[in-house]
């Protein structure tokens, strides 16, 4: 059984998953950042603000009905209590309505408008776009024509196996000479 039910309930469906929405996302829980219910899809939802922009349109009401509550056990935290409120009790069909005429009102405008309940504001949904990929690199013509590319190479193996001590200077000095002369 839901937890606000009343007989007073409209039996609109959509009332149902507002209602339902309640005991599921915010009642004795942990606030989650960017929850909204969209009236225009009739969901809760938590859009993440790293991938949505929330537009806001200057829209606030109706008021949320949440009292903050600080608890300290498990971790110090805010939780929102919604049975403490004066919408507690049957005044849960009523704020749909506020919420849904509210929607009505600006829905030509911002078919995307979100509502939230922590502060009762209203905002439009926009994904963020994909960021455009970097383009790949374009390869820089090689300035080096191959035969430069292994006169360098073999130039470098050279003077490596001089600095490890495996030639001494002059076999060095020779072999550098022999290496030019063969590249020239």
């Amino acid at each position: 059984m839901p937890l606000f039910s009343t007989s007073k309930e409209p039996v609109d469906p959509n009332y149902a998953k507002f209602r339902d929405g309640w005991s599921t996302w915010i009642i004795d829980k942990e606030q989650y950042p960017g929850l909204r219910w969209a009236p225009g899809t009739q969901l809760w939802g938590a859009w993440l603000p790293a991938r949505w922009d929330f537009i806001d349109f200057g829209v606030i009401e109706p008021p949320s009905p949440l009292k903050r509550e600080w608890k300290f056990e498990p971790t110090p935290r805010y939780e929102w209590d919604w049975s403490s409120s004066p919408f507690a009790s049957g005044k849960l069909p009523d704020l749909w309505k506020q919420v849904t005429d509210v929607y009505n009102r600006y829905k030509a405008s911002r078919p995307a408008a979100v509502w939230n309940p922590y502060d009762g504001s209203w905002r439009e949904l926009r994904a963020r776009p994909k960021p455009v990929p970097e383009p790949e690199p374009v390869p820089t013509p090689n300035p080096k024509p191959p035969r430069d590319q292994e006169f360098h190479r073999r130039a470098q193996q050279l003077y490596d196996d001089y600095k490890a001590g495996l030639i001494t200077e002059r076999v060095y000095q020779i072999r550098y000479q022999a290496l030019k002369q063969e590249y020239s």
